[in-house]
């Protein structure tokens, strides 16, 4: 609408509570930097009819004809970029959850569908998860292996080479070690694999996990 106000045609005051949804919704489609903008010029507006139209202060704050405005005024000013900020913060913590879910879909993708067997544990060895590929190579199903120790997977006659190499691996000595030993299987079955070890870290260079790779090779040990 237009209010004619000294000879001439001016925009009517829109309702603050209208203003401060479109800073809201400003800030979810394009974040913080937008959302500010907006209240920005919701501030522009605000004290621009303050000062050009002093008769549209009631209609614009919703204030009885008498009383102190600076108070509601000073109330819009905080409300205005709070709002602008919050929404910003809310849509960046929104992207950044939807971007960790894409990563970990493509990454449990990689881990289910990868054609070798694969297995991670803490620094002790305890297992944490498995794909079906390394399960099948032990002989246990996926619950089953989660919770186990590598050690105990291992054929007794090849634990203490491993043991060994881990040893050296936790100390640093190595990056990485490549072994080729026994699985010891649930049915008794003694499978032979080759595997691959190494040392996962955290940002800041200190171990946190043991990474495993391994691929049957009872076939190939078999033509020995």
């Amino acid at each position: 609408a237009l209010l004619h106000v000294s000879g001439g045609l001016v925009p009517a005051a829109v309702p603050p509570s209208v203003l401060l949804v479109l800073v809201v919704f400003s800030a979810l489609l394009g974040g913080v930097w937008i959302g500010l903008f907006a209240a920005a010029l919701m501030l522009i507006h605000a004290l621009w009819l303050l000062a050009d139209l002093p008769s549209e202060v009631d209609r614009l704050f919703a204030l009885p004809a008498t009383g102190d405005d600076t108070p509601h005024l000073l109330t819009y000013l905080v409300a205005a970029p709070a709002a602008a900020v919050a929404a910003g913060l809310y849509r960046q913590m929104m992207e950044r959850r939807r971007q960790l879910t894409s990563r970990e879909k493509f990454t449990n993708t990689i881990f289910e569908q990868a054609g070798v067997a694969i297995a991670y544990s803490d620094l002790a060895g305890q297992i944490l998860r498995c794909n079906r590929m390394y399960s099948e190579l032990v002989g246990r199903n996926e619950d089953e292996v989660v919770g186990m120790n590598f050690k105990d997977l291992v054929d007794p006659r090849d634990r203490e080479e491993n043991w060994t190499l881990s040893r050296q691996l936790l100390a640093g000595d190595t990056a990485s070690f490549t072994l080729v030993n026994r699985y010891l299987r649930k049915d008794g079955v003694s499978v032979w694999s080759r595997k691959i070890v190494t040392l996962l870290r955290d940002a800041g260079g200190a171990p946190t996990h043991l990474l495993l790779f391994a691929t049957d090779i009872s076939d190939e040990m078999a033509l020995r």
